[in-house]
């Protein structure tokens, strides 16, 4: 705080969570930081124009950069920043082309190529939980989900609120979300580790952001589309009406043979099996 000013590195390709367009800062962590942080700090924040993640990483571990605007904590980074308790939580899903099936869990679809931006968190952690999917590092969003359409990735992993903007606007019709994973992102500001104070200031500046969770929550909704693309599996449609349509032959089957039965116990009970004539009980 001495020098007059903090600079912050981040994520120049993540949209709409944050990206960076003709050197300005915008999306959901930037209008946090203006509408929400920056009236609480005493100096001004700079945003560090780094043109990939993986250089966002660098500049901030050589104290380049203050501060990590949205960042996953690992083991890795804990080596040269703090992270605050979480601001943002966003589920982790996968996106492939239309055709492909819905699955539960990535281990349905092992020695499958799936992509992941290189240097993101959970990059790491696919490839610790699951040794045999084939994680591709990509440069930006766009460069994942492109090559999921034209059939080099299988898939591409990022978390949900910027997988469906980027699905709604680039590829709609080509792209689906067919799975959510069991993992959120606990998305938090990374500060430098030899300045503990600036850390403690950043700490209560999130709480009070947690605590306004009204404020919050509009700037989300002010991104984040309301309307949800459903993407529809057809062959599990066509599967389900041809289950669908067998039960009803076999109920209509059944149906048929025992009221064809019913009438011949009434004619049976009711006419003389020698003259053909109603009996007594067809009197009474």
């Amino acid at each position: 705080l001495e020098k007059g000013r903090l600079v912050m590195c981040v994520d120049p390709d993540w949209m709409p969570l944050e990206a960076l367009s003709d050197n300005r800062y915008v999306g959901i962590a930037a209008d946090i930081y203006a509408d929400m942080i920056s009236p609480l700090l005493p100096v001004p924040i700079e945003v560090y124009p780094s043109q990939t993640w993986v250089e966002s990483l660098d500049a901030v571990q050589a104290r380049t950069c203050d501060l990590l605007s949205l960042a996953v904590p690992t083991a890795s980074r804990r080596r040269y920043l703090n992270f605050t308790q979480p601001y943002i939580r966003a589920p982790l899903v996968l996106a492939t082309a239309m055709d492909k099936p819905f699955v539960e869990n990535l281990q349905q679809i092992e020695e499958r190529r799936i992509g992941v931006v290189r240097g993101y968190a959970f990059g790491e952690l696919l490839r610790e939980r699951q040794p045999n999917l084939k994680v591709v590092d990509v440069e930006s969003i766009m460069d994942g989900l492109k090559r999921v359409e034209n059939g080099e990735l299988y898939g591409y992993v990022d978390n949900l609120i910027s997988i469906s903007a980027n699905i709604q606007q680039g590829f709609p019709g080509q792209l689906k979300i067919s799975a959510r994973l069991d993992d959120h992102l606990p998305l938090a500001v990374g500060v430098r580790n030899d300045d503990p104070v600036l850390f403690s200031i950043f700490e209560r500046a999130i709480q009070h952001i947690n605590a306004a969770n009204k404020d919050k929550q509009r700037i989300l909704s002010d991104w984040i589309s309301v309307r949800q693309d459903v993407a529809i599996d057809y062959d599990l449609i066509w599967q389900a009406l041809l289950v669908l349509a067998l039960v009803g032959a076999a109920f209509a089957f059944h149906y048929s043979h025992l009221w064809r039965y019913n009438r011949r116990l009434r004619q049976i009970s009711e006419t003389d099996a020698l003259t053909g004539l109603y009996n007594r009980l067809r009197a009474d």
